[in-house]
């Protein structure tokens, strides 16, 4: 009893914090187990209940109350907005929703320090609960027993709505199967719209009845987040009530745990997450499918490239069978309840004749449909076609397919008899070269008859007969296609893109032999890297500093680059591995070891053995669960850091070390210039590496583990193996980036090593282009141009920039800087478009 009265008062305040923290990640829950949306924002929606609970407060039960209305209505406004902005990412998984709600996390957090201010506001609450009473000989306060009784029938009401009502009902249909859903008459897209109203309403209220408990600082909503992250992940998406033991869990450590081991206590949460995560590696994942649309949305640029060329006059609705009501054109509504097209032309959103402005008469059954000459592009002699021909045909058809402008990449077309046989095909579907856009003589008559030109758009769709509103517009679509696979394969320097074979055409062949090709190759880096070299000379000695700095954090990106494009995982958490070769680096200057190549060199050790402790914990997971599993590995490195006062300085930082030598035998680099062409040297060795390593056959091997992991382990190769390497490579990538932080900045602190930086880093991986080793580089450049330049012309604002930054980039960038340069569904310009939809197990299907 001694025990338990010296401690009833922190396990008490426990219970009443664990309660906040449940009413908050109910809402997290409810948005991603329902919505299937990682919302990152949840924390920004609890403070926006918590200032407007502080705002409208006076000491009086009105005051209470308008702040609790006010804060709800608010919050669920907000996340109402979340909906309409995450819709459109339905189908990019939930690494893009996790960067665009971050981004806006970042936007919502400043414009709330810009309206109350930095310091954290006082928080009145009626007198009749700004009192204490006796709890078992204790004084307790008055408040936290009430909100207590409030968190607990909050949560019994929650739980009669999802199990008795038809709403509930329809919350859990819409986390199951969508489809089914919508089949019945009930909109996804609506409860989609609710799910995350609700969810942002639940953030809100919980604001507005926790600020008198956590007060609502600009931190705060950080903290919330985090634990609110812990409280799903150890609670799971499918029971309300393991989600309320979870957080009372989560509270008592935060509470009791530190008044009982306030050495144990920062550390036992996020551990405890990664050992639920690798104990269940699924329950982090929605029950059953969290699309909240039959049809896929496209990003928006495919969506603006769709609506630009089609006519305003051609787009129709339709009704959509089983009484869907879905948006199966645009993303934002446009074209609301039209049918789904057809898995070759997805993106549009229509049905053949409805996209055509017209009734099509009906083809007739008489056996291969004849490709139009519309339809068409690439010659062919003769209808004779060896299978060699018909193959290197259909490749070259897929690459100038016209799925490139509506969203959807043709899938590469498989060798038929068909396609092979000397003769036309009869009683047959036309040959994928016929299909994908290449230009065949016209076959010979076998019953088949061929659309007519007046009956065919410029994208091989039919047309009704008679309609000749739209051929202008037609043709200067085909034409503009046209040119622009021209261009693109000019860029490529692909002869396959010419027009017709001629001398430039033969120049092309003769100049792309391997000498001069190796030349080239060599010959871009080498100008990249002699324009970088002479980038002091005409720059000032901050903006220098910078570019150091951008140097390191690009590191950071490619080691994030490598784990997210190229190995298929995803993560938030290399900043753990940033930090081991970060403070390796500061220790060693600290002890006298200030060479260069000897600080690069341990700090990558100490880095990759870091990960091959960590690494079997973060290669069996996938998907999501991966994404929380280094996140909980990179909070704990930044607990340690913060807490190992006698190694790393704690929160003070460590400052004062001596300066890096470039060699041995020299003086230690003071200057700016010194110290950047030191950092770009390393670079761009580390990088060289990496690229011939990827190009190696032990990256083809990468590629095909994470493209057809099923096939290779059937096949016998060792996947794990495979990714434990890749991982330990990049943790050793990532300690060099650390190691080149200090020796750039000459100074080291947690914040460093935090999750904004993993966050920025994932997003410069993003700008670039998830398998873009120098894109990778760029979107660092760009983030710190951003952070340290730009917002010094605009102070205060960082934040607010940085978010507006992520939200363009995931909008606008789906494959990246690197995605630009062979069009939007070229995979092998900059790979995906962010990562798949993870609900479903490692995929296996061959990457296009």
């Amino acid at each position: 009893m001694g025990l338990l009265d010296a401690h009833l008062v922190p396990a008490v305040d426990g219970v009443a914090y664990g309660l906040l923290l449940f009413v908050v990640a109910a809402g997290l829950s409810l948005a991603f187990g329902t919505a299937g949306v990682l919302n990152l924002a949840h924390g920004t929606l609890y403070a926006i209940g918590a200032y407007a609970g502080a705002a409208c407060g006076d000491g009086t039960w009105g005051g209470l109350v308008l702040g609790l209305a006010a804060g709800t209505a608010v919050a669920g406004a907000a996340g109402a907005g979340l909906s309409f902005a995450a819709f459109p990412l339905a189908r990019r998984g939930h690494l893009a929703q996790a960067l665009l709600t971050f981004g806006l996390a970042l936007v919502g957090g400043d414009l709330l320090v810009q309206v109350f201010g930095a310091d954290e506001p006082p928080v009145r609450v009626p007198g009749a609960l700004d009192t204490s009473v006796t709890l078992l000989g204790h004084r307790y306060p008055a408040y936290r027993l009430g909100f207590i009784v409030m968190a607990v029938l909050l949560a019994a009401f929650g739980s009669w709505v999802l199990a008795r009502t038809r709403a509930g009902a329809a919350v859990r249909a819409a986390a199951d199967d969508p489809r089914m859903l919508a089949a019945t008459g009930v909109s996804p897209r609506a409860v989609h719209l609710g799910v995350l109203t609700a969810a942002g309403a639940l953030a809100g209220g919980a604001g507005v009845l926790g600020a008198p408990i956590i007060g609502p600082g600009p931190g705060t909503s950080e903290n919330v987040l985090m634990l609110s992250l812990v409280v799903v992940v150890l609670g799971g998406l499918r029971s309300p009530w393991a989600t309320l033991l979870a957080a009372v869990a989560v509270g008592e450590v935060q509470t009791l745990g530190v008044a009982v081991a306030p050495d144990l206590a920062p550390y036992l949460l996020f551990a405890a997450m990664a050992v639920a995560l690798i104990a269940r590696p699924r329950a982090t994942e929605p029950p059953g499918g969290h699309d909240p649309s039959p049809t896929p949305a496209p990003d928006p640029l495919t969506w603006l490239r769709t609506r630009a060329k089609t006519p305003p006059w051609l787009r129709t609705r339709a009704k959509t069978p089983l009484g869907t009501g879905e948006n199966a054109e645009g993303w934002d509504g446009v074209g609301r309840g039209t049918q789904a097209s057809s898995p070759g032309r997805t993106g549009t959103g229509a049905s053949l004749p409805e996209r055509t402005g017209g009734k099509a008469s009906p083809p007739e059954p008489t056996g291969a449909q004849a490709p139009s000459p519309q339809r068409t592009s690439a010659r062919a002699s003769s209808p004779e076609l060896t299978n060699t021909q018909a193959s290197l045909l259909s490749r070259t058809a897929a690459q100038a397919s016209p799925a490139e402008t509506t969203g959807a990449q043709a899938p590469p077309p498989e060798p038929t008899n068909a396609q092979a046989s000397p003769l036309p095909p009869t009683g047959a579907q036309a040959s994928p070269v016929e299909r994908t856009g290449s230009r065949a003589a016209p076959p010979a008559a076998t019953g088949a008859r061929a659309p007519s030109p007046e009956t065919t758009g410029a994208r091989g769709g039919l047309r009704a007969r008679g309609s000749t509103s739209a051929r202008p517009r037609a043709r200067v679509g085909a034409l503009l296609d046209r040119v622009g696979r021209w261009a693109r394969a000019v860029l490529r320097r692909d002869p396959e893109g010419s027009a017709a074979p001629g001398p430039a055409a033969a120049g092309d062949a003769a100049a792309s032999s391997p000498g001069v090709a190796l030349a080239r190759r060599v010959a871009v880096p080498a100008l990249v890297f002699g324009a970088l070299l002479l980038l002091p000379g005409v720059l000032d000695a901050y903006t220098v500093s910078l570019a150091g700095s951008a140097l390191a954090l690009g590191l950071l990106a490619v080691s994030v680059t490598l784990l997210t494009g190229h190995a298929g995982l995803p993560t938030l958490g290399q900043t753990a591995p940033f930090a081991v070769g970060a403070y390796t680096t500061a220790v060693l200057a600290g002890a006298g070891w200030t060479v260069g190549p000897v600080q690069v060199v341990l700090a990558a050790l100490a880095a990759g053995v870091f990960c091959l402790v960590t690494g079997p914990a973060v290669v069996r997971a996938r998907s999501t669960t991966v994404l929380m599993i280094t996140l909980a590995v990179g909070e704990l490195a930044s607990a340690v850091a913060g807490r190992l006062t006698s190694v790393t300085g704690g929160a003070d930082g460590l400052v004062g070390f001596p300066p890096t030598r470039a060699l041995w035998g020299t003086a230690g680099m003071v200057e700016e210039r010194d110290v950047y062409t030191y950092a770009l040297v390393v670079t761009a060795l580390a990088v060289a590496v990496t690229l011939l390593v990827l190009r190696s056959p032990a990256g083809r091997l990468l590629a095909g583990a994470r493209g057809a992991e099923a096939r290779m382990r059937a096949s016998g190769h060792p996947v794990g193996r495979y990714l434990l390497v890749a991982y330990v490579g990049t943790g050793a990538l990532a300690g060099i980036g650390g190691s080149l932080t200090v020796t750039v900045q000459q100074y080291l602190s947690p914040a460093d090593v935090g999750f904004e930086i993993a966050a920025f880093a994932l997003l410069a991986a993003v700008i670039g282009g998830t398998t873009s080793v120098v894109g990778a580089l760029c979107g660092a450049a760009l983030i710190v141009l951003t952070r340290d330049w730009v917002a010094g012309a605009w102070p205060g604002h960082g934040p607010l920039l940085l978010g507006v930054l992520f939200v363009v980039a995931v909008y606008l960038l789906p494959r990246g800087l690197a995605g630009l340069r062979r069009g939007p569904n070229d995979a092998a310009a900059g790979g995906h478009a962010l990562l798949p939809a993870p609900a479903a197990p490692p995929n296996d299907k061959v990457p296009t």
